[in-house]
């Protein structure tokens, strides 16, 4: 199982009469958490059985799946910026509302990072994005709250974007006004 991928069912007995027990708990378990804690004891597998079981190869793969999984299911996880590392790494709950929301320090390599602009840790610095005009004008095709935007600003701070959104409205402006009230240096061909 685990090595199609299957790490769901990896940690539980597949004896039917722990199967049963399980689907019969779930079915009377409410939002409490000591009967969450009840339900996962019940014919739950530990990784020490898993490891006479399948062998550190494996369990190995298994804990890899399943950090994979929760990654996969948190909008907030990234992966290592590092060419040679690409490890999964999820935000630290206790960061958030502080200074360092934003970064993210990799388990396997040691390497901090902003979360935002993929760039080595710089505390309350600004990112320093690229003033892409394609990002920009992808940001501002969504509507404000849409899942695009809402995802464009998870990955780089809505205030980034904003900030980018606003320098570049003020460079469109000045160029416009640059074209209908001045002519360039037939020399030099500056405004």
């Amino acid at each position: 199982m685990i090595e199609e991928g299957y790490h769901r069912q990896a940690g539980s007995c597949p004896d039917p009469e722990c199967t049963q027990a399980r689907v019969q708990l779930e079915k009377r378990t409410q939002a409490d958490g000591a009967q969450k804690q009840e339900q996962s004891s019940i014919g739950s597998i530990t990784d020490a059985e898993l490891l006479l079981l399948v062998g550190e190869k494996q369990l190995g793969r298994l804990s890899w799946l399943r950090q994979k999984a929760t990654a996969e299911a948190d909008p907030t996880a990234a992966h290592c910026p590092r060419q040679g590392c690409q490890a999964i790494v999820v935000k630290n709950k206790a960061d958030e509302g502080t200074a360092y929301e934003t970064m993210r320090e990799c388990h396997a390599c040691g390497f901090c990072w902003c979360a935002w602009c993929n760039r080595t840790w710089h505390g309350r610095a600004p990112c320093q994005l690229s003033t892409s005009v394609a990002l920009i004008e992808e940001y501002m095709s969504y509507e404000a709250g849409s899942e695009g935007a809402t995802k464009m600003e998870l990955r780089y701070g809505r205030s980034n974007l904003q900030r980018l959104v606003k320098e570049e409205t003020e460079r469109q402006a000045n160029e416009a006004w640059l074209d209908s009230n001045a002519k360039k240096c037939p020399t030099c061909h500056m405004f």
